[in-house]
């Protein structure tokens, strides 16, 4: 899979967000605040499967559709 250049920005942008959030989780997790830091996950992974929705099957994927 691979991001088509007209949405290649907004995916970084995004990607970038999820990496923040995610971090939050794991700085939380680090000192004992485990109810936030799931909630931050939680947030990061709907971030994580917005950017992946931008993205699009590659040359294998379409290769395979055409056999």
């Amino acid at each position: 899979m691979h991001v088509p250049p007209e949405h290649l920005t907004r995916y970084r942008r995004i990607i970038e967000l999820y990496r923040k959030v995610d971090n939050i989780g794991n700085a939380r997790s680090n000192r004992g605040d485990y109810p936030g830091a799931n909630a931050a996950w939680r947030r990061a992974a709907e971030i994580q499967k917005a950017a992946q929705s931008l993205r699009a099957q590659g040359w294998h994927g379409q290769q395979e559709r055409t056999k």
